[in-house]
């Protein structure tokens, strides 16, 4: 972690596969500035390596609504001999 102090701004300057990355973290605190650099480091790590973001589940009255609602269609129409696909 290479921080250093600017005009009263913090700025982080490291490199990834060989390309260099220096950006103005545009904070003046030292600790937030940390931060910003580590997350800039993950964001450019997960898109190089492909990684998705995490999403967390639906709600369940989200998934009620679009999921459950189109799967039990899906079974009565299913019952009456026509196919789900």
């Amino acid at each position: 972690m290479s921080l250093y102090k600017r005009s009263g701004v913090w700025w982080y300057d490291f490199q990834i596969k060989g390309v260099r990355i220096r950006e103005s973290t545009g904070l003046p605190s030292r600790s937030a500035a940390a931060r910003a650099e580590a997350l800039r480091k993950a964001d450019l790590i997960q898109r190089q390596t492909g990684v998705e973001a995490w999403e967390p589940p639906p709600k369940f009255d989200e998934f009620a609504a679009k999921g459950f609602a189109s799967w039990s269609e899906c079974l009565a129409s299913a019952e009456n001999g026509v196919s789900c696909r």
